[in-house]
Formats: structure tokens, sequence, C-alpha cells
């Protein structure tokens, strides 16, 4: 028979329990592991030394001899010692230079490099772009407003027969554009006409032609 003791709450879980020796803290063999795991990383934790990121300057607690704060700050050293031992090998000179976009200072191998990342080119280039199109339009303007043509009397519409006003160098023969519109629509229905005769009588448009002005009947 298993003697049982009075109910222990579990130190790990919270699970109460009724263990069968009196020195039983934990409920199961689980709860005991994890338990001591987590008081030995707060004892590492406490007793950790303090130490100064190199990449962003933030003070952090060390683990194991870690010299970064974080997996960005191990990342971006990579990168800078990569960077410095091309420049090295390949006796390449570094640039500094101030972004005009967000005005951040950066560190190029490119002596032509302007900006610090393509989203600020971007936005240059955007911004570029606007101040173009508004001088452009600006010129537009003053251009339409000194160039108008001046008007030479009056012509004759070709369509209408109306007398209206031309300008010095235009060549239009038409009032408006729905005298040209009806216009044309005449020259294509005569066209249509005279194609449909020609057929009738066993000729070529061509042929309908000159048979017409060689004075030929024609049937209306």
């Amino acid at each position: 028979m298993v003697i049982r003791f009075n109910p222990v709450i579990c130190q790990h879980c919270g699970k109460t329990f009724n263990p069968i020796l009196k020195s039983i803290k934990f409920c199961s063999r689980t709860c005991r592991e994890n338990f001591y795991k987590e008081l030995q990383k707060q004892r590492r934790r406490a007793n950790a030394p303090q130490a100064v990121c190199p990449i962003c300057g933030k003070s952090f607690q060390t683990f194991h001899g870690s010299k970064y704060c974080s997996q960005d700050c191990k990342k971006e050293a990579s990168k800078k010692a990569a960077n410095k031992c091309y420049q090295k090998k390949h006796n390449v000179t570094s640039y500094t230079k101030i972004c005009p976009v967000c005005g951040k200072e950066f560190t190029t191998n490119f002596k032509t490099k302007i900006y610090c990342s393509i989203s600020c080119k971007k936005q240059a280039v955007s911004e570029r772009k606007i101040q173009e199109r508004r001088q452009l339009s600006a010129e537009e303007k003053t251009e339409r407003s000194t160039s108008r043509k001046p008007y030479c009397g009056s012509a004759k519409c070709k369509n209408c027969g109306k007398n209206f006003r031309r300008a010095e160098y235009g060549t239009n023969p038409f009032c408006s554009g729905a005298c040209e519109r009806a216009y044309y629509k005449k020259c294509s229905e005569e066209l249509s006409r005279k194609s449909r005769e020609a057929r009738k009588l066993g000729m070529t448009y061509g042929q309908y032609i000159v048979y017409l002005e060689s004075g030929g009947a024609v049937n209306a």
C-alpha cells in the first residue's frame, strides 16, 4: 500500500498533487527538469557581464562571449568586414557622403553614387519629374499665348460654301468639323455609287471613269 501525504502545489506548473515522499516538490519529472532549466537560465542572466554593441551602441548582457546585441547587428558587422576586406584586396577607395533626400550619412565604393538607397533615388527622380512637368506646362502656356496664328480675311467652305475666317498659315478648306465629315461622307457615297454602276456595266472603276470622261451615258 502506497502512503500519500498531504496535497502539495507543484513549484513549476502550480498543479496540486499528493506526493509519496515529503521531499517531492514537483508533480512530474518533466516539471522538475523544466524548473531547474529555467533557474539555471536566470542565474546565467543575473551573472552575465554587460557589454556595448559596437554597431548600434546599445548596452546588453552578453552570453558565451557574444559581441553584438542582435542578429541584425551581427549581419551589419559581417557586411562591413567583407566590404573592408574587398577594399583592401582590390585597392578600392571608400567615400563618405550625405544623402540629399533623407540627410543620412553613408559610405560607398562608387564616386558617382548620390543616394543612400533605391527608395531615396526613386523619390528624387519622382520630384524632379514633377518639377519638369510644372516648368514645361508654364512654358507651354506662355508659348500658346504668344504664338496664336493671325487671321487673313475670309475663305469659302468647300462643303457648304459659307465664308469663314482662316488663319494665315492654315490650309483647312472647311469652316467646321461637321462640314468636313459631311463632305467626305458625300465623296464616299459618290464613290460607292460609281462602283455599283461600273459593276452593272461589267467594267472596272478605272474603265468606268474613262467611259464617263469620254461622254458615255450614265443611268440615273
